[in-house]
């Protein structure tokens, strides 16, 4: 097992800025910005599960336009441009209770309803497949009992090449305490 610390993320979208405000590090989207990220590299072939989990608050605007949570990206992740106008696979789980994926071909949709979040621990489990696809887990927030999700996507688990927080819109701002990975 590897436990990441993952903060200060490493990359940021054009649009996404980091301010420090004692004791947070705070992500924010800045004027006309959409679909924006901070994220930080990693390899996932040597392991079979990930756990991702956010320690922190998020301030948005709840409703289907805003969707800022934990994503995952394959490595073809173009760091200049917003995940939209990226022909990637991208798993989102937003805070605002939908878990979305995109392909190459396709972009951002929802796939299911899942538990919204606004502050304190967000964890987040995924595993290899058998297929060596991405299988998300489950969803915690709090320590609470998890809710199962069990989605196999189509992306690649040798494939993904960066995990952190999709930021999203304008107006969005990502109070972090923490972001940790653990692998196994």
């Amino acid at each position: 097992m590897q436990i990441i610390t993952l903060l200060p993320l490493q990359y940021l979208s054009p649009l996404t800025e980091v301010v420090a405000e004692s004791p947070f590090l705070v992500y924010k989207v800045a004027n006309n910005g959409e679909r924006q990220y901070a994220v930080a590299p990693i390899n996932l072939v040597n392991y079979t599960k990930l756990t991702v989990m956010f320690i922190g608050r998020a301030n948005f605007k709840w409703n289907n336009d805003m969707n800022p949570g934990i994503a995952l990206y394959d490595k073809k992740l173009n760091l200049e441009q917003n995940d939209q106008n990226n022909q990637i696979y991208g798993i989102l789980l937003s805070w605002d209770g939908k878990l979305w994926v995109r392909t190459p071909t396709k972009i951002w949709y929802a796939i299911s309803s899942i538990p919204r979040f606004a502050e304190g621990i967000y964890t987040v489990r995924f595993s290899k497949s058998q297929e060596g696809k991405v299988k998300i887990d489950s969803v915690s927030i709090n320590g609470e009992q998890p809710n199962i999700i069990n989605f196999t996507s189509e992306m690649s688990w040798d494939d993904v090449g960066y995990t952190g927080i999709r930021t999203d819109y304008q107006g969005t701002e990502i109070y972090a305490l923490g972001l940790y990975a653990q692998l196994e």
